[in-house]
């Protein structure tokens, strides 16, 4: 089986991703992985897992104890918080085990995906930084390749969409916040099987994006995990070689959960409306590129 992952945006929720990526590794291998891609807070369990360090994500979410909103706000805006875990995360002995597809924001609001590859380069952590620049959160907009930039999730945050060109793929599996989300009705004419997980469901949708006190990390964490296993079970139930059943049983589990799902809406389904407005600038024959083509050598 050929399997692409995409992680959407969240902030705090993204502690959610790492404890159900936990639980899909304990089912899949890493030579079933074709392709990951993330969005914002999301590049950096697509980043882990390919680099083959989702353990070092998790024990630096779990490490991670801010007891306010206040002072998440400050530690986001003034305390480089963001910036610090990537410098936990990344290191120059990195090695991609397969593609990483990130995705910037640059001004005024156009959407690039850039492919990372291979041995790890300096400039992709400039790079996660551009994509990581929560608007106002993180203060001014960082610049990358000569431009100014932003959170990669205001124009896309569940960045399904430089997947769908890679037919090879047998499945994609997209982990996101959105109780409304549908990529079947904003990709109509794509012939690839497409499962979307809201991770944050097996919480009953206790989705709090700023909330970064140790024991509510642990709770996500822990609860994406479950969440996590409850679905690998049911979707792998007949092993991992076959994706048509992998698919009939990825939707009837989307089935089950539909009513629920619908009844839950939250702020990210602000942030997919906003995203629509992104997506009208998007340029589909060249917003997706590889790091190496793209960047300036200076960037690299």
């Amino acid at each position: 089986m050929k399997l692409g992952l995409v992680y959407s945006g969240g902030l705090a929720k993204g502690a959610y991703q790492v404890g159900f990526t936990k639980a899909l590794t304990e089912y899949i291998r890493p030579q079933e992985i074709s392709v990951v891609s993330g969005s914002s807070i999301g590049m950096t369990c697509a980043y882990s897992l390919s680099a083959d360090k989702l353990d070092k994500l998790e024990s630096i979410w779990a490490q991670t104890d801010i007891r306010s909103g206040y002072s998440t706000v400050t530690n986001l805006m003034f305390g480089n918080l963001l910036n610090n875990k990537l410098d936990l995360l990344m290191d120059k002995d990195d090695k991609l085990l397969f593609p990483v597809y990130l995705n910037i924001c640059y001004l005024p609001l156009r959407v690039q995906y850039i492919k990372l590859e291979g041995q790890y380069s300096d400039g992709w952590r400039k790079l996660m930084r551009a994509g990581l620049g929560f608007p106002v959160l993180t203060g001014f907009p960082t610049r990358f390749n000569n431009k100014f930039t932003l959170d990669g999730g205001a124009v896309d945050n569940i960045p399904l969409f430089p997947l769908l060109s890679d037919e090879q793929l047998d499945l994609i599996i997209v982990m996101h916040f959105d109780a409304y989300y549908n990529p079947q009705k904003e990709f109509q004419e794509s012939v690839l099987r497409v499962l979307d997980f809201d991770l944050s469901i097996n919480n009953r949708f206790v989705k709090e994006s700023y909330d970064l006190r140790k024991a509510s990390i642990q709770k996500m964490l822990n609860s994406g995990y479950e969440y996590g296993k409850n679905v690998c079970k049911k979707l792998f139930a007949s092993g991992t070689s076959c994706a048509d059943k992998i698919y009939k049983n990825g939707l009837e589990i989307m089935s089950q959960e539909k009513e629920f799902r619908e009844h839950s809406p939250t702020v990210d389904v602000l942030f997919s409306a906003l995203n629509k407005v992104g997506k009208l600038f998007r340029n589909d024959a060249k917003c997706v590129k590889k790091y190496d083509e793209l960047v300036c050598p200076k960037e690299k």
